[in-house]
């Protein structure tokens, strides 16, 4: 949640596909998916559990704007890499070191 005033600077009205990286409770990926916000937003989870946590008792909805994928986050960035481009990709997963989620983008753009 301390994140959250840095991922909103960065969004602007250019900005139309994001990815998240992790799913909890949805909060932030309830706000960029509604209006009269028009931004198209991926969530990749890895528990299909959290989805439904999300779902039951956060009001996860999914529409047209934002969907969410249970799958591996660093596999879904590998193929993600070879086909299709997003304007933001922030992680909302629970790593507790950024060297951790550091390491993970550079193995991918390094390839």
């Amino acid at each position: 949640m301390a994140t959250i005033p840095y991922i909103i600077e960065a969004i602007n009205e250019k900005t139309s596909k994001i990815l998240s990286i992790g799913l909890g409770g949805a909060n932030i990926n309830n706000f960029f998916s509604e209006p009269p916000n028009k931004h198209n937003i991926t969530v990749v989870e890895i528990d299909a559990a959290m989805k439904e946590v999300a779902q039951k008792w956060f009001g996860l909805e999914e529409n047209g704007r934002h969907q969410v994928l249970v799958d591996d986050g660093v596999e879904f960035l590998r193929k993600l890499a070879e086909n299709e481009k997003f304007d933001i990709i922030f992680i909302d997963a629970c790593h507790s070191k950024r060297e951790d989620n550091e390491k993970v983008f550079k193995n991918i753009l390094n390839r």
